[in-house]
């Protein structure tokens, strides 16, 4: 079961992180036009980089039409940089919607790293999480 921290809530999307797993918990909710996507983005790069989480887990089960215009960002610039910052798995929850999920099926085919797989509910997602092989232990902090 997660034990979440709360990072950043808000009507429309929602980051927790459980320290346990090192795993990130993105829940996208309603319709996001590109400027707000990019910016969830990024915060969401931002507390991969603090946390220094190995694992997402992005449910965009609720989410709704609007990710047409940065599909192909996402999958070609913003998951390499998620990579880069430390995340070795992204456990993707579809979207009801089905135009949203359409487009989400067109970025995930892009992504070469990290390792990702979808899933129809969160508890899937889970699972596949804690099977995956145990990150190694965050690197201290030292002292300049």
């Amino acid at each position: 079961m997660l034990t979440l921290t709360p990072l950043l809530d808000t009507p429309s999307f929602t980051i927790e992180y459980d320290p346990a797993l090192r795993c990130l918990c993105t829940t996208w909710r309603g319709t996001h036009d590109p400027v707000a996507t990019l910016m969830r983005c990024n915060q969401l790069l931002d507390y991969a980089r603090h946390t220094q989480a190995r694992w997402v887990l992005n449910d965009s089960s609720q989410s709704l039409d609007g990710w047409q215009e940065v599909a192909q960002w996402l999958g070609l610039n913003y998951f390499p940089r998620l990579a880069d910052a430390g995340i070795r798995a992204v456990a993707w929850v579809n979207a009801r919607d089905w135009p949203a999920r359409a487009h989400m099926a067109q970025m995930l085919h892009l992504v070469e790293q990290p390792l990702l797989d979808t899933f129809d509910d969160v508890e899937a997602a889970h699972r596949w999480l804690q099977k995956l092989p145990a990150p190694a232990p965050p690197a201290p902090h030292l002292a300049p």
